[in-house]
């Protein structure tokens, strides 16, 4: 995948947003996103952690239909998680895809809530989903391909796109990290934990995706393990997993990349919940096992 090609020679150039916009479109995303402008259907995500607060108890409540019995604390992390990777998608698309970062400001990125409906554990469930919508045209970026152009914010080079991109996301939720700190006295480090996996995983699927799983990955690692930041976690890592043949010494059969949660999300404590596969609480070898036998399942259907 490429950004729209440069401009001729005193000309600006078109904006890359529409061809992020048409990838972003053609996936099916558990959270939909969009590009525009924000008439009546939709309101700034600030609204959400401010004056919107009967949309923040419908979301919070809404986390209940995956799980009925689900406390404060649960509801607080399923919420912090599903917006995360909601706000991580187009990032991860963006910056793997594009080697860019677009507009993600509280003010000018735009939310409705959907109806939706899902399997879980075998069963049906309705809930209400984030429909997000970038508004803003200006853009972020180290590609010198958009040298000049009006709404771009040339940077020296990936390092500091990693910055740009880190300090977007730390203004973005802070506020909704007090929000929900404030409801359910879920610690502001185990809500923050939990979006750094979320942008991890979304910028390894997109590495893979695009063919471009080693530098996604190196990218995830820039912008989390900056030290200083709350998005810093040291147990939030990338681990390899292979599997060779029993009956062949040697011989590997696949290789896969993963991300080990540096959070949880509660899921073990409601009724019939347990440790996820990638689980920060999981012990190492645990962990490995788990990968393993998801790995064997996978290329057992294969």
């Amino acid at each position: 995948m490429t950004a729209s090609p440069p401009a001729a020679p005193g000309r600006p150039a078109s904006s890359p947003l529409p061809a992020l916009a048409a990838a972003l479109g053609a996936r099916d995303l558990h959270s939909p996103v969009s590009f525009g402008p924000l008439d009546e259907a939709w309101r700034p995500v600030s609204a959400l952690w401010g004056e919107d607060r009967a949309g923040m108890a419908r979301l919070l409540e809404s986390q209940r239909a995956y799980s009925p019995e689900l406390d404060a604390k649960g509801q607080s992390a399923y919420l912090i998680s599903a917006y995360a990777h909601a706000l991580a998608t187009p990032a991860a698309e963006a910056i793997a895809g594009f080697g860019l970062m677009p507009d993600i400001e509280t003010e000018r990125l735009g939310y409705r809530l959907e109806a939706y409906a899902s399997r879980y554990l075998d069963r049906d469930i309705r809930l209400e989903r984030l429909h997000l919508r970038v508004s803003g045209a200006h853009f972020a970026t180290d590609d010198p391909r958009w040298d000049g152009h009006p709404h771009a914010l040339l940077l020296p080079d990936r390092e500091a796109l990693a910055d740009h991109a880190r300090a977007a996301l730390e203004r973005h939720m802070a506020p909704l990290i007090l929000r929900l700190n404030a409801y359910s006295r879920l610690p502001v480090a185990a809500l923050w934990r939990l979006v750094g996996d979320a942008l991890a995983y979304a910028l390894l699927e997109a590495g893979r995706r695009l063919g471009r799983e080693d530098q996604a990955v190196a990218d995830a690692l820039a912008v989390l393990k900056q030290p200083g930041s709350p998005l810093a976690n040291k147990e939030m890592r990338f681990v390899e997993i292979a599997l060779v043949d029993g009956g062949t010494p040697g011989r590997e059969l696949a290789r896969q990349r993963f991300r080990a949660r540096g959070g949880c999300c509660r899921y073990y404590t409601v009724g019939g919940g347990e440790l996820c596969g990638t689980c920060v609480l999981r012990k190492p070898k645990d962990l490995h096992d788990k990968l393993g036998e998801l790995m064997r399942g996978e290329l057992g259907e294969a």
